[in-house]
């Protein structure tokens, strides 16, 4: 997926890796400050002041509710994966130990299962503090009592992740057999097959950049890596197929289910590319529409619907508009006008989470959910985000098939980061570093569930 150079989160003090420089605020996240945050005014009407609640209880070895269901998964303070209910309660630690007699470790980046049971997470592992450290990825069953962690995946010596902050890249398929993971070499990324048999991981494709999504019955992988865009099938053999070139998006969109429907960039020299849509199954293939530079799109829940950003420049950070088509009857209409950089839809396909650009602050974004049939835009406010979920949000088309924000019932999102106040607006300061439960409806109140800085929510 990633164009970039290796790097690394930098670990708290209680892990202290050779390959790490500094450490984090805050050492455990057992509860979160009790002092008030300051007021936010994110929309026409000012929000009353809001608290920052503790979290219920601290963390602990304790198994969770038999179904492992509405949970937010989330990095700490101290670099251990943690779970917690959307209201701050039933905190658990998920990674394994790091006080093991000669085990130095630190985790990242937890990737739900498409069943909400598993959780992927990458690690940076060293038996001593002056010791290289090893990149590995584990995945662990979290509604299991004993918590055990199972290793899928290790990095070739000497790896230090595909992006600052991100060591792998990880996509579990639709039917949570298998997770594609994404690593770094020292001078290529590698894709492999991890399966959670305990099998070992074995690398079937190298290049950079590289982006991937699963076919809906999981038995294909499409992969755009520079301009091309491969299918690949895996049994018996690996086997790969070419289906089109273009460099002007990441990740193709693939939709869910048997009904399959691919969406590319097919490149058309200097006036751009186009936008196709394939039906493998029937063998057809359309246009949907032509751009003129770099381009995301996303299918809705329900696969009906194409959710498009386009741009008229290839170097600008942001897209310039959000467009909604239908490639069945080859509508297409506006639904945002604006810097756009993000969207995600709703768990029920009604609703689009956008981030766009701060009209005065760089390290910001402006958050809105969307109403898909009315165009009507609801403001979440201002938000400082941590390192990592800027990184996310910069390559959220393909982060988005991986990492949700949205709670199941479609109703919540999960922001990492802080709000801005009226203070922050114009004091840069220190970024406090929570995890944030919004209401889209606007009927409870921006609130604080865990102190870390980087969450995603269950799928169910």
């Amino acid at each position: 997926m990633i164009p970039g150079e290796a790097g690394t989160r930098l670990l708290a003090a209680v892990v202290l890796l050779a390959a790490l420089a500094c450490t984090r605020p805050s050492p455990v996240p057992t509860a979160v400050p009790s002092t008030p945050t300051p007021e936010i005014t994110p929309a026409a009407t000012a929000r009353p002041a809001i608290p920052a609640p503790t979290l219920r209880q601290t963390a602990t070895r304790v198994p969770s509710a038999p179904e492992a269901v509405n949970r937010i998964a989330f990095v700490g303070g101290d670099n251990q994966i943690y779970t917690v209910d959307p209201d701050g309660s039933r905190l658990r630690r998920i990674s394994p130990d790091p006080e093991t007699p000669g085990l130095l470790a630190g985790y990242t980046w937890p990737a739900w299962s498409p069943d909400g049971r598993w959780l992927f997470m990458s690690a940076i592992i060293a038996k001593t503090q002056t010791q290289k450290s090893n990149n590995v990825a584990y995945v662990a069953d979290e509604s299991s009592p004993e918590m055990d962690a199972l290793q899928i995946h290790a990095d070739e010596s000497g790896s230090q992740g595909i992006l600052p902050g991100v060591i792998h890249y990880p996509l579990w398929s639709p039917d949570g057999k298998a997770v594609v993971v994404l690593a770094a070499t020292s001078d290529r990324l590698l894709a492999y097959l991890a399966k959670t048999d305990g099998s070992p991981s074995a690398a079937f494709f190298g290049g950079a950049p590289m982006y991937v999504a699963w076919s809906g019955d999981s038995n294909r992988l499409y992969l755009h890596q520079g301009e091309r865009l491969l299918r690949f099938g895996f049994e018996p053999n690996f086997t790969s197929e070419f289906i089109g070139s273009s460099a002007l998006y990441q990740a193709p969109a693939v939709t869910d289910g048997s009904d399959e429907r691919v969406a590319f960039l097919e490149d058309k020299g200097a006036s751009g590319a186009d936008l196709i849509v394939v039906w493998p199954a029937e063998e057809r293939r359309s246009v949907l529409m032509h751009v003129t530079s770099r381009s995301a799109f996303e299918w809705s829940p329900d696969g009906r619907l194409l959710a498009v950003t386009v741009s008229e420049n290839n170097a600008a950070l942001s897209y310039n508009e959000l467009l909604i088509a239908d490639p069945e009857s080859g509508d297409t209409r506006s639904l945002y006008q604006g810097p756009v950089i993000s969207f995600m839809w709703s768990p029920d396909g009604r609703r689009m989470l956008v981030a766009g650009l701060h009209p005065e602050r760089e390290d910001a974004y402006r958050w809105s959910v969307l109403d898909i049939a009315s165009g009507e835009s609801t403001m979440l406010g201002d938000w400082r985000p941590t390192q990592e979920f800027g990184e996310m949000l910069a390559f959220f088309g393909q982060f988005a098939k991986s990492h949700r924000l949205w709670s199941p019932d479609g109703r919540y999102v999960v922001l990492s980061g802080e709000p801005l106040t009226d203070d922050s607006k114009t004091t840069l300061g220190d970024l406090k570093e929570h995890l944030w439960v919004i209401d889209t409806t606007g009927k409870q109140e921006p609130r604080v569930v865990g102190a870390g800085y980087l969450g995603f929510w269950s799928p169910r």
